[in-house]
């Protein structure tokens, strides 16, 4: 974890380490809600770490077989996660933090996935 957390450049949410703690991934495709979170290495494989202007972009996840990905987004004072919207569309914000992307996931999943009926224009 801790070169992982090198790698993004920033320091990870207590939440997100402790969840990765415990498991790294998912080993199924996807959960009961067509959500798979990626283990480290897939996140790294898949060069799901961008790091800007002093943000850094961390892709951990999607939805559906890729049909939208989660990104934690982390910068100076602030923590989000987005979904990938879709193609040529802006990343739409699910979450203030990561403990509260879980906690959705966990309590209301349907908040968390942009069908295309739902997908901004």
């Amino acid at each position: 974890m801790d070169e992982f957390e090198r790698d993004c450049g920033a320091g990870l949410p207590a939440a997100f380490r402790y969840l990765y703690s415990l498991a790294n991934g998912m080993t199924d495709d996807m959960d009961e809600h067509l959500f798979n979170l990626w283990p480290l290495r897939a996140i790294k494989d898949q060069e799901g770490i961008e790091i800007d202007s002093g943000m850094t972009k961390i892709s951990f996840g999607d939805f559906l077989i890729d049909s939208h990905r989660y990104f934690l987004i982390l910068g100076p004072g602030m923590e989000r996660v987005e979904a990938d919207a879709g193609v040529d569309s802006t990343n739409e914000v699910i979450a203030d933090s990561f403990v509260e992307f879980v906690s959705l996931h966990q309590n209301n999943p349907g908040e968390i996935h942009l069908m295309p009926s739902e997908i901004p224009k």
